[in-house]
């Protein structure tokens, strides 16, 4: 839509010989502010997580199932992927109500020791915490 010399708002510059005004749509500036703020530091061992649980079927029913015996209410996580960075929001608000559960199903597996370490850590969840 806005590029530089073949884009819908270029050509019709061009074709009316007025500048026009240029702003990037709601999705685009949510994007681009995600990559200002860089917020890797967080999403990546997030995501390491969940993905783990949910993208093979018996981790996903097994966590499930220790959900349930902790009586605490299983919103299914859903898979991340850069591609389709708006699931961010999606995966950041379950994670973050089950954040130690998710934390005590790892080290119950005794998978992802970075990460879990990182999930122990106050410092790395508050920090977590002030940029939500």
């Amino acid at each position: 839509m806005i590029g530089k010399a073949v884009g819908a708002v270029a050509l019709l510059e061009s074709f009316l010989v007025v500048p026009l005004l240029k702003y990037h749509c709601i999705v685009q500036q949510d994007s681009l502010c995600a990559k200002v703020l860089n917020l890797q530091h967080f999403m990546v061992p997030i995501v390491k997580c969940v993905n783990k649980i949910r993208a093979k079927g018996l981790n996903r029913k097994r966590f499930k199932e220790y959900c349930e015996l902790l009586d605490e209410e299983y919103g299914d996580f859903i898979l991340h992927c850069e591609v389709c960075w708006l699931s961010r929001g999606q995966v950041l608000k379950p994670f973050w109500k089950l954040k130690h559960i998710v934390r005590d199903f790892l080290e119950e597996k005794d998978e992802l020791p970075k990460k879990r370490a990182l999930l122990c850590s106050e410092n790395w969840l508050l920090a977590v915490a002030d940029t939500g």
